[in-house]
């Protein structure tokens, strides 16, 4: 096995404690109240059906929660968010091309959390 692939412990652990910190973000940004991790089902949901009491959804890991958020972006944050995806914040004026298409259609979820923190803090939402 290649060495350059082996996480160290102490890798892994930063990472873990990484994606935690980036789910909290994300779930106060979208309007999650209550946050507490060591109660799992203690949060308040701001989205569903019945507002109310559920488990924090697990945002950097799962694309399914990452697009319930993303449903709720405005067009301006939504384009903002997208030109982040693709690389080119920067950018007022795009062509897009097919590899930029492609990706923002595969950005993993925690490509789209962190997008998603950016986007969101910066619109002052």
């Amino acid at each position: 096995m290649n060495t350059k692939e082996i996480m160290s412990a102490k890798e892994f652990k930063r990472r873990i404690a990484y994606d935690e910190k980036l789910r909290i973000k994300v779930a106060k940004l979208a309007g999650y109240t209550r946050i507490n991790i060591d109660e799992p089902n203690s949060c308040y949901c701001p989205n569903q059906g019945m507002p109310g009491l559920c488990k924090l959804p697990d945002f950097p890991n799962d694309l399914n929660f990452m697009h319930d958020v993303e449903e709720d972006l405005t067009k301006i944050q939504l384009a903002n968010y997208t030109m982040l995806i693709c690389g080119k914040e920067h950018d007022r004026k795009i062509i897009w091309s097919g590899e930029d298409a492609a990706k923002a259609l595969c950005a993993t979820a925690k490509e789209r959390a962190e997008a998603y923190v950016k986007v969101v803090k910066n619109s002052g939402k």
